[in-house]
């Protein structure tokens, strides 16, 4: 925002000139999207998504497969994977996260369980920039290149997961 009068004489005109601040404050640092409360699903509140937004999800067990569809977003749960659980119901990888250069996208405090694919990773799938994956528990997944994460052509930083009883689905 350019403010150009040097002096806003006015109430209603310094009202004005601090509402337009806040507003270009809040569209700055993104939208938070709720799930279940606004959205039925993560990959419901991911399509619905822009940059920078930050999708939050509550306590429960969701059952599907998450891509990030090539957005720099958080996805993060409330209370930590102890309580909060993406299961992948052996149908494909559980989380898919594909970032362009310099893009930093997010995934944060989930149980990832239950996913299957052949021939990259059961649970996480990184390929691209540099995603931040971190205080996860990786579980009970199956996949060729990676049960349990892959990073492929990737500048992921992955910390603070735990990475547990995940296994290959290939032979040779």
């Amino acid at each position: 925002i350019v403010v150009e009068a040097a002096h806003v004489s006015t109430d209603a005109g310094r009202v004005a000139v601090l509402l337009a601040l806040l507003d270009s404050n809040a569209a700055a640092a993104g939208s938070v999207l709720r799930v279940p409360q606004d959205y039925p699903t993560i990959q419901v509140a991911i399509d619905a998504a822009a940059g920078g937004d930050t999708v939050v999800v509550s306590p429960g067990a969701y059952v599907e497969q998450i891509d990030f569809n090539g957005k720099e977003i958080t996805v993060e749960s409330t209370d930590g994977p102890g309580s909060t659980i993406i299961d992948g119901n052996l149908a494909g990888t559980v989380v898919t996260i594909l970032a362009g250069e310099g893009q930093r996208p997010v995934l944060r405090g989930f149980t990832i369980r239950n996913g299957y694919n052949f021939p990259d990773a059961g649970g996480i799938f990184a390929y691209g920039g540099p995603a931040l994956i971190e205080g996860n528990r990786v579980t009970g997944n199956f996949g060729c290149s990676g049960g349990g994460i892959e990073a492929s052509f990737s500048s992921a930083t992955i910390r603070d997961n735990v990475v547990s009883e995940n296994r290959p689905n290939c032979t040779g």
